[in-house]
């Protein structure tokens, strides 16, 4: 985290930390999570670079509020607001919708957890096309020893790590239909997991994509497309936990 602020010596950076986990968020870079540190203090996300093409407003946690890449969303100056063990950050987005993002930390089943709540709502008098797309971008540490799994619906987890076994520099993969992942699913490395669930029934599929030129792991969700009618709201929520391997 050091580093990294002296890097963003010129940003506003908001620590927040409590029970294990420590995370560093910089509002006025898309209201995102630039640091994210387990209990043994592992940073398992890719924060922001200075040879980024895109620096500052790059790696890190970030979302968008629509499907393409880089819909609004990623790049504005959000407000700040105290949370009840969090932060709550909101920003007016050019499309016309306003984005709201809550992170808090909390113990849920005993563990350690990162609450992670994202709401857009139509602040305009006509129809807004409108769908949250979430996109973290971690650290994926040894290579040869990192994998994710996924929950199918019976309960069982797959496993996945397609940049074993082969010479490509970069790939992507859809999870999607009866591939998608039932409401959670993992990064493995360091003999620990990170535990990503969300609302099943608010995601419509997944993207895992990844780079080794740009040491680089996306894990994304897309949620399901709506049209939003004036004042409406469109929520998805996450809870993001870390899990020994056994």
């Amino acid at each position: 985290i050091d580093e990294q602020k002296r890097f963003l010596s010129d940003q506003q950076l908001i620590p927040l930390e409590g029970l294990g986990l420590r995370i560093l968020l910089a509002p006025e870079l898309g209201g995102r999570m630039v640091s994210l540190k387990d209990g043994r203090g592992t940073e398992w996300l890719r924060p922001p670079r200075a040879t980024d093409f895109d620096a500052p407003v790059s790696g890190g946690y970030e979302e968008y509020s629509g499907v393409t890449w880089r819909s609004p969303g990623w790049h504005e100056s959000y407000a700040s607001l105290p949370d009840d063990r969090g932060l709550c950050l909101s920003a007016a987005l050019a499309n016309g919708l306003r984005i709201q993002r809550t992170y808090r930390i909390e113990t849920r089943a005993g563990s350690s957890s990162l609450i992670i709540r994202s709401l857009l709502t139509n602040t305009t008098e006509k129809l807004q096309e409108a769908i949250i797309r979430v996109h973290p971008i971690f650290d994926p540490g040894g290579w040869n020893a990192t994998s994710i799994s996924w929950k199918r619906p019976d309960q069982k987890w797959v496993s996945l790590a397609p940049w074993r076994g082969n010479g490509d520099e970069r790939g992507d993969q859809w999870l999607e239909n009866e591939n998608r992942p039932d409401g959670a699913w993992a990064l493995i490395r360091d003999g620990r997991q990170l535990v990503m669930h969300f609302d099943n029934a608010s995601v419509w599929k997944c993207l895992l994509d990844w780079s080794r030129v740009d040491e680089a792991i996306n894990m994304e969700l897309f949620g399901h497309h709506r049209l939003l009618k004036p004042g409406e709201t469109l929520g998805l929520n996450q809870c993001w936990e870390f899990v020994d391997v056994i």
